[in-house]
């Protein structure tokens, strides 16, 4: 951190807490808001400062139109730049400017032990190091000790929280004003406490700087910064640092005695400027508490959008569990049939309200199932098994909650059938296969999904009821996975748009539907041979079937594909999602 004096025509100002890098000129640093040049023949920003490895210089560089005159009467032309010893003299447009290196008066408090807050470390918040400098009555002491006490019981959120640390160091240290400024970005006064400067002066950015820079308390007698504007009718000031659970500088707690005969006393003692300190630490704990109960809150509305409270519970008790990583798992996709044409028979509310009706039947079954629903796209639904809890028989889960989603439809088809003219329908496709799985969003917005090739093919296989004609669809992965008390039919294989190699899918069925899919053997055999390439044998069995079974639809998609093929076998190329 430097000083920077600043002597022209229209100004004459000492700025002593200045960060690097930084630039200026007629327009403020944003990082150094009273840094800025009264002077018209002065670009908007005319100079930049950088720090270098040697403290007692400074890389100074042009970024004006016009050129920086040095002492020594050289210049540093536009875009050029100079590495120069301090102190040094520049001379930009009408102004004399003068950097040094900062050497004032203000004392630091040793920063305070690190303390864990909220099950994490943190990085000091404030303690109270009993110094004695002056004495202090037993009387005070005790008033500061209950004044502290209940700043931290209090149960105000973080605006009343900050009011009340505000009036607590105006009146139990006797400050004749005490402000919050928030430096979370761009600073900001959060909240005011006591009298008003006698020249209106809210806070000094001088301090505040050095409460940034240097991550400290700070606290010293003001005559000395006569020529800061700031500072000019302060006779004493404390600035102390309010850290957030990760340890960085959020705001800081100024407080300022005036120079008027209201004073109390003439400077700030270091038993003050700690208890300042203690303080802006309760404040630091209480805003990481505020910040960690906020963020339960948000994650758990999120949570409980797509798991059940019971999952969602556990997740809040193991937050290793949204750690981006690897698992095997079982992923359903499902999408209302035929909802493009819902907009010719219902109105706009009507269509909002079929759908929520729909979604909230498989996400209730995908829930007692055990199951994570990880998307909502218009009129589909996407889930997982094994993640974020951990369950050997997710294959199984997610099988028997395809089953019952389509149980439940029924009394949904009851109630909207007549409206839209036919049966409410949806296609499921259901995955097994190692996927990354992680939290994909933001910290505001959470998306604990999948990534990775078991997804897109879970997704596909979903396309492929369609062309099926079958509410619900598995691949061998999960065939092989979900055990035994299901109802399958092998359709054989299929090569879905997006992947090369061929994958093997079942129809899943209700156990109870079993007497009603004999022949389904009969059709697995068929498949099987067909794909042995023997055409002929093939046919004749098709054809038998079909004339026993005329509507089934995949029976008739591995007709014709027999009667396409010229004697030699392949999968079955989709050519829609």
């Amino acid at each position: 951190m430097i000083g920077i004096t600043i002597n022209g025509p229209n100004q004459q100002e000492k700025l002593a807490a200045i960060k690097l890098p930084c630039g200026f000129g007629r327009q403020a640093d944003p990082a150094n808001p009273e840094l800025s040049v009264a002077d018209p023949f002065v670009s908007r920003r005319q100079v930049e400062l950088e720090s270098t490895e040697d403290e007692n210089s400074l890389l100074v560089r042009c970024v004006g139109s016009s050129a920086i005159t040095l002492a020594s009467g050289e210049t540093i032309e536009s875009t050029n730049q100079r590495v120069l010893p301090l102190p040094a003299d520049l001379r930009i447009g009408r102004t004399d400017i003068r950097i040094e290196t900062l050497d004032i008066g203000i004392s630091f408090l040793k920063p305070p032990a690190t303390q864990v807050i909220e099950g994490r470390e943190r990085k000091p918040v404030g303690t109270l190091a009993l110094s004695t400098q002056g004495e202090i009555s037993p009387e005070c002491l005790v008033e500061w000790f209950e004044g502290l006490i209940s700043l931290q019981e209090s149960a105000s959120g973080a605006s009343g929280f900050y009011e009340q640390a505000a009036r607590a160091v105006v009146e139990m240290i006797g400050l004749d004003r005490c402000v919050v400024v928030n430096c979370d970005g761009e600073w900001k006064v959060e909240v005011q406490y006591g009298s008003e400067s006698p020249d209106g002066t809210v806070y000094s950015h001088n301090v505040v700087g050095h409460v940034l820079a240097y991550r400290q308390t700070v606290f010293a007698d003001a005559p000395q910064f006569a020529s800061a504007k700031s500072l000019s009718s302060v006779s004493a000031f404390v600035g102390a640092p309010i850290f957030d659970s990760d340890g960085a500088v959020v705001a800081c707690l100024f407080g300022a005695r005036d120079v008027n005969e209201h004073s109390h006393c003439d400077g700030i003692r270091p038993l003050e400027a700690q208890l300042v300190q203690v303080a802006a630490g309760i404040v630091g704990s209480r805003l990481a508490r505020l910040t960690a109960e906020a963020e339960q809150t948000r994650t758990q509305v999120q949570l409980e959008q797509f798991a059940s409270p019971q999952l969602v519970r556990e997740m809040q008790n193991n937050p290793q569990w949204l750690e981006a990583q690897e698992r095997e798992l079982t992923l359903l996709f499902g999408d209302i049939r035929g909802f493009s044409k819902l907009g010719e028979q219902l109105e706009a509310h009507e269509i909002y309200s079929f759908v929520r009706e729909v979604m909230d039947c498989m996400t209730h079954v995908i829930h007692d199932h055990g199951g994570f629903v990880f998307n909502f796209a218009g009129d589909g639904i996407a889930a997982m098994w094994n993640a974020p809890g951990r369950t050997k028989t997710h294959a199984r889960e997610a099988c028997l909650a395809a089953i019952d989603i389509q149980t439940a439809l029924r009394e949904i088809d009851q109630r909207w059938h007549q409206r839209i003219g036919r049966a409410v329908k949806v296609g499921l496709g259901i995955n097994t296969g190692s996927a990354l799985v992680g939290n994909s969003g933001s910290k505001a917005r959470l998306k604990y999904s999948p990534l990775g090739h078991a997804v897109n093919l879970a997704s596909r296989v979903e396309g492929a009821t369609k062309s099926f004609g079958v509410p619900i669809l598995i691949t061998q992965a999960t065939r092989e996975r979900m055990g035994d008390g299901f109802c399958v039919r092998d359709l054989g294989e299929i090569v879905v748009v997006g992947i090369d190699h061929p994958t093997r899918v079942f129809q899943l069925a209700p156990l109870d539907s079993a007497a009603d899919n004999t022949w389904w053997s009969q059709y697995e055999s068929v498949v099987r041979t067909f794909e042995q390439a023997k055409h002929a044998q093939a046919r004749a069995a098709v054809e038998q079937l079909s004339r026993q079974f005329p509507d089934d639809r995949p029976l008739q998609i591995l007709a014709d594909r027999i009667d396409r093929s010229d004697g030699t076998y392949g999968p079955w190329v989709l050519s829609g999602k």
